[in-house]
């Protein structure tokens, strides 16, 4: 089966890109916890989040390439999904800049 380059870019931003980061944020702020909270982590840990250091582990040269090529798609499912992320974190997510950041952060590594 083959399809655009658009509609490709559009699908894996959703079901690849985006949940990538998510993991990546996720590992990333649970490897800055304070050693006995980490081991707790680790302890209760559930596929959930073995599934999120899969993903976090893969290599980030590669994702950083990846974002940098899938900006403005990734971008996009991003504010799609900001009413989620908005009631997650429980804050009004202002600006659309608020959300750049995100990525551009990852890009950046």
């Amino acid at each position: 089966e083959t399809m655009d380059a658009e509609e490709h870019d559009r699908i894996l931003a959703m079901t690849s890109h985006i949940p990538q980061l998510i993991a990546f944020s996720v590992v990333t702020t649970a490897t800055e916890l304070e050693s006995h909270m980490k081991n707790e982590i680790i302890k209760y840990s559930a596929a959930g989040f073995r599934d999120f250091t899969r993903l976090a582990g893969s290599d980030p040269i590669m994702w950083r390439d990846i974002y940098s090529k899938n900006k403005d798609i990734s971008l996009k499912k991003l504010i799609n999904n900001k009413p989620l992320f908005s009631y997650l974190f429980n804050k009004e997510i202002k600006k659309e800049t608020e959300i750049t950041s995100i990525i551009d952060n990852f890009v950046k590594k």
